[in-house]
């Protein structure tokens, strides 16, 4: 047989690329163990809203920088950063535009640090801060008072004027205290009305001090509709308070109907293992 041509040599294929799976970032490894440039910082002046949720490094000095560069702040996330204090507190003081702020499971953060800003944020979440006790929110009203309180160790408790005041006192819309087992009525009973009857989500769970004399004097003086309302683990809680949303003419005004008030606007409510027995209001 006669011989084959030879077949021409195939060109060869270029190497195909891994599978991409994963993000490189080049400047990883440059930046590892270095500070960033001042002049990067410059572009993150403008942010609004930042999440640092779960990032366990967090500690007051982040949050000294953080305040510094992003000076517009309106919503900042630091649930469950554990290392956050109440010195990281007092940073946040000076971002006069805060509105939102969750400081949940930040367990070194007390009640007297809070004490400032208590009553200028409008949505405050600080559920499992153990630390959390009545002297935030009455600490609160002797600072809107232009009067603070400090305690010596040879004269006791004596007043000392605050004159520093940059942030203005803001109704309450969110309120989130669960497990926060050191708020009693001591304190509750002193809240300003005023200022938590815009409240549409509050959540007092496993504050087991809490009873009908002061929660129910906050539902009675409600002039929003409640969006969530959790009440669980209140053995001192009963039908009682969820009665005075009936009784307040301004929630069924509100409503638009006699039936229901306040309750037909509800999209989240726990009475479980309260002393609450039903829901008939």
């Amino acid at each position: 047989q006669p011989a084959q041509p030879a077949q021409p040599a195939q060109p060869a294929q270029p190497a195909q690329p891994a599978p991409f799976n994963y993000f490189h970032n080049p400047l990883a490894g440059s930046l590892s163990r270095k500070v960033i440039p001042a002049s990067w910082m410059h572009s993150f002046s403008r942010i609004h809203v930042i999440s640092l949720a779960g990032c366990h490094r967090i500690n007051d000095q982040s949050i000294r920088s953080l305040v510094t560069t992003m000076p517009l702040l309106d919503t900042v996330n630091l649930e469950h950063c554990a290392r956050v204090s109440d010195s990281s507190v007092t940073r946040l003081i000076s971002l006069i535009h805060l509105k939102w702020l969750n400081l949940s499971s930040c367990i070194r953060v007390t009640g007297n640090g809070m004490k400032m800003l208590f009553g200028t944020v409008e949505h405050l979440l600080l559920s499992r801060c153990r630390m959390i006790d009545d002297e935030m929110i009455l600490g609160s009203m002797r600072v809107r008072k232009n009067y603070g309180m400090k305690k010596t160790p040879n004269q006791g408790i004596v007043f000392d004027r605050v004159t520093n005041q940059s942030r203005r006192a803001r109704p309450i819309r969110t309120l989130h205290l669960a497990e926060c087992r050191h708020v009693t009525d001591e304190s509750m009973l002193r809240l300003n009305l005023n200022h938590c009857s815009t409240l549409t989500s509050l959540n007092l769970s496993r504050c087991t001090f809490i009873t009908d004399i002061s929660l129910g004097r906050i539902l009675s003086f409600l002039s929003a509709p409640l969006i969530s309302l959790n009440l669980s683990y209140l053995p001192n809680v009963t039908n009682q308070s969820l009665e005075q949303l009936r009784e307040n003419k301004g929630n069924r005004r509100e409503a638009g109907s006699d039936f229901g008030g306040k309750l037909r606007w509800l999209k989240e409510i726990d009475v479980s293992n309260s002393g609450c027995d039903s829901l008939d209001i």
